[in-house]
């Protein structure tokens, strides 16, 4: 079967119902993309083609993946095309997207990267690297100078291979060159992402030139942004499906939920596009939006994905249909929502009946073990960051220790009844270590855990006698009607 390309596109006649743009993809990219996943894939890039649509001068994304080869290798053969497939209850919708001209490997074109984002053409950069890949400190949100790959860049700064290690270099040569004024958006789930960029990229700058930092201050925006839209993982069966349906092979191809939202702080040096025409909600800040997704969508899904996990559930749908669960996370949304900001706080109920059935959708299978991966970097703005608010003003926060205390036991790489379970995590290696032998019931070992993690640790010592509440949650957990032989067989 042939790849999906322009060439085999025009060759091909494809259904009817499957959306094809035809603007012109000539002009030379303006985007840079670090960070060519599935979500962007089903998030941004989609933004984009939509809006190229309707404009004159299409903005087009060269794309770059700075670690695995595998993005690559699936959009390059198809010069960039790939299959967005959006599922909802009520159907299926099908789209071509072409946005996305190629993906750069960054291990072997490092420098082709960096004179990109130097390049005057280049008007935006833009980032879905997941959390770790800002390389913060996880208690302090700084860019944590001790992270192994910020050492590297540090001793080899013109040969970056992180995140923040690219974006320096790349804005270096652009002063160098007088490339003009330049936007990065980061897409990733932190709070205030921009900010948090910013603050990653100058100190990192600041230590290769010094008069790097006022330069960028001058001539860099860093935009923050609040993204929404469920992406779990393309599963072999589905890749078939989508081969079936085009008549063609996409090894692009990307499925997601139907909603999708995306809300940009209106804050841009140099051109601009216009994103508004694809429905980006733009805005002065993004408190209101980010708050509300990451302390209560997010926050379910990790309550989901450790509890139900934990008692051998696979899938969001399998969860959110488990009754104790369910009720759960409902509780949880009533114990975050008095720390989100005051105006989010009027939709809470609206947005939770909207979330239940987006978490309900049967055709989407968001595994667990997915949405569990990375945790040491997710839990601070999702879990521990209302937790700590809560216990600071007397409350107590019986939910979100359950979360924790979840993740604490993840930890022993199996359900509670044993089962192996596969997911990753940046400090596992380290938390193996501290494991050893020891059984899940040895409070030692959770302590032992709790305080080699820098956020957690920050937390117990800001709230000592959270930790007694903590361990007790730990020992209890196992015999808890959430995670035993009460829920539903999946």
């Amino acid at each position: 079967m042939k790849r999906l390309s322009e060439t085999t596109l025009i060759d091909t006649e494809v259904p009817a119902f499957v959306a094809v743009s035809d603007y012109p993809r000539h002009a030379t990219p303006k985007v840079v993309h670090l960070g060519v996943g599935a979500f962007h894939r089903a998030h941004l890039a989609a933004y984009f083609d939509q809006m190229n649509e309707l404009i004159d001068s299409p903005w087009l994304i060269t794309g770059a993946s700075l670690q695995r080869r595998r993005a690559a290798q699936q959009l390059n053969p198809q010069q960039g095309l790939f299959t967005h497939w959006a599922r909802e209850l009520s159907g299926d919708h099908y789209r071509i997207v072409r946005a996305l001209t190629g993906v750069l490997y960054a291990p072997d074109e490092n420098q082709t990267l960096i004179d990109l984002i130097a390049a005057p053409q280049t008007q935006l950069v833009t980032l879905t690297v997941t959390e770790k890949g800002y390389c913060l400190n996880s208690a302090t949100g700084e860019l944590d100078t001790s992270h192994p790959e910020i050492v590297a860049d540090l001793k080899t700064p013109q040969q970056p291979k992180s995140a923040i290690g690219v974006l320096a270099r790349g804005l270096q040569l652009r002063k160098a060159r007088h490339g003009g004024p330049i936007t990065i958006l980061s897409c990733d789930n932190l709070p205030l992402n921009g900010q948090c960029c910013r603050e990653a990229v100058r100190s990192f700058a600041g230590l290769c030139e010094a008069s790097l930092q006022s330069w960028l201050d001058n001539n860099v925006a860093f935009p923050c942004s609040m993204v929404d839209r469920i992406c779990p993982a393309i599963s072999d069966d589905q890749l078939a499906q989508v081969h079936d349906l085009l008549g063609l092979e996409d090894q692009g191809a990307v499925i997601t939920e139907a909603f999708s939202q995306w809300v940009v702080e209106d804050n841009f040096a140099g051109d601009r596009p216009p994103l508004e025409l694809a429905g980006v909600t733009l805005v002065d800040s993004v408190e209101h939006w980010e708050s509300r997704k990451l302390r209560l969508l997010n926050a379910a899904h990790s309550a989901m994905a450790y509890l139900g996990g934990l008692a051998g559930l696979a899938t969001v749908n399998d969860a959110v249909a488990t009754p104790q669960l369910q009720a759960f996370v409902q509780a949880l949304w009533q114990e975050t929502a008095e720390t989100i900001t005051e105006e989010a706080r009027s939709e809470v109920s609206t947005y939770c009946d909207a979330l239940l059935l987006r978490f309900a959708n049967p055709n989407l299978d968001h595994q667990l073990t997915q949405i569990a991966s990375d945790g040491s970097q997710k839990l601070p703005q999702r879990i521990l960051a209302p937790l700590a608010e809560r216990l600071a003003s007397g409350q107590d926060a019986p939910h979100l220790t359950s979360i924790v205390a979840a993740w604490l036991h993840w930890h022993w790489g199996t359900t509670l009844n044993g089962q192996p379970v596969a997911s990753h995590e940046p400090m596992a290696q380290e938390f193996a270590t501290l494991i050893g032998r020891r059984d899940r019931q040895d409070e030692t070992a959770a302590q032992d855990l709790a305080m080699a993690y820098p956020a957690l640790a920050d937390l117990i010592r800001r709230f000592p006698d959270w930790q007694d509440v903590l361990i007790s949650r730990f020992k209890a957990l196992p015999s808890s009607p959430l995670v035993n032989d009460t829920h539903r067989t999946p």
